[in-house]
């Protein structure tokens, strides 16, 4: 036989229960199913709830989910009052899309926190996301999603932000990196990255070889449902290396520094670049 606790907008199923009167708290065990109102379901195997502070704890592992998101962990706790999800180790969250050709976001990291109410997640320490076209990691990662239809506004990385794209192609930033990033969206695909402190990027050059490498306080990056960039500016204290072709048994690299600099795509694959404000101009050969 199955119990079931059942309080405003809340039920805990289980196969067995056990409860501290004094306490108020109860103890589950056994196909544990958590389902709220606010559209969170939850499975587990062993759960502890406590009708005091209105806490279910599951010190296992549990799966989460909502109509817009996946998560699991090995350890977790879920306020009901507040609606706040927390996954205290082993934090895995899977944000969809809705629309079948995006691939889902997914996030790993040490723990995170989901708060559905300001839908905001936050996932902390040893941060990894997996976009489909870019791999991302950092310290800690913050979501935040639009109030009407939780889908995903944007991402931000703080702390030794990098950003690596899957597959290297002209036009797209091979890698990128930061102190911060942060990457808005429009139905599930990047629209525009921001990278603020120490910013650092290098398109993809011909082949494996080294590409344009630009470095400067902030670089903005405009792009297309690929992941291609459309336009780059970046600002204050602007370094553009350009890798050219070798000259025999040399490497020719030019070397631009300006106040700053704006890069469009052109309709035929290529980029215009503009440099503005004591634009400083050097080239050097290095041997091979």
């Amino acid at each position: 036989s199955e119990m079931c606790i059942r309080d405003r907008g809340f039920a805990l199923h289980g196969s067995e229960a056990s409860a501290d009167q004094e306490s108020s708290n109860v103890h589950i065990e056994g196909n544990v199913r958590l389902v709220t109102d606010g559209g969170l379901e939850a499975t587990a195997e062993v759960a502890d709830y406590s009708d005091n502070n209105g806490m279910v704890r599951m010190p296992g592992a549990a799966s989460f989910k909502r109509s817009w998101m996946n998560a699991s962990a090995q350890a977790s706790r879920f306020d009901r009052r507040r609606d706040r999800l927390h996954l205290l180790t082993a934090a895995r969250g899977e944000i969809l899309s809705g629309e079948s050709e995006v691939a889902p976001v997914v996030i790993v990291a040490d723990s995170a926190r989901l708060n559905q109410t300001d839908g905001i997640m936050v996932f902390s320490n040893n941060v990894v996301v997996d976009t489909g076209i870019h791999l991302m990691d950092s310290t800690q990662a913050t979501i935040t999603l639009v109030s009407e239809t939780n889908a995903l506004d944007s991402l931000r990385l703080n702390g030794d932000a990098r950003v690596r794209a899957t597959v290297d192609e002209s036009g797209q930033f091979r890698s990128m990196s930061a102190a911060n990033i942060r990457v808005f969206y429009d139905s599930g695909r990047s629209e525009r990255i921001v990278l603020q402190g120490m910013a650092n990027g290098e398109l993809a050059g011909h082949g494996s070889g080294t590409g344009t490498r630009i470095s400067a306080e902030s670089i903005e990056v405009l792009t297309n449902d690929s992941g291609a960039a459309k336009r780059i500016d970046a600002t204050t204290e602007v370094v553009a290396n350009l890798g050219l072709p070798n000259r025999g048994q040399s490497k020719a690299e030019q070397e631009i520094l300006a106040d700053s600099l704006r890069i469009v795509s052109t309709d035929d694959d290529y980029f215009m670049a503009s440099f503005v404000g004591s634009v400083v101009y050097r080239e050097s050969d290095e041997l091979i």
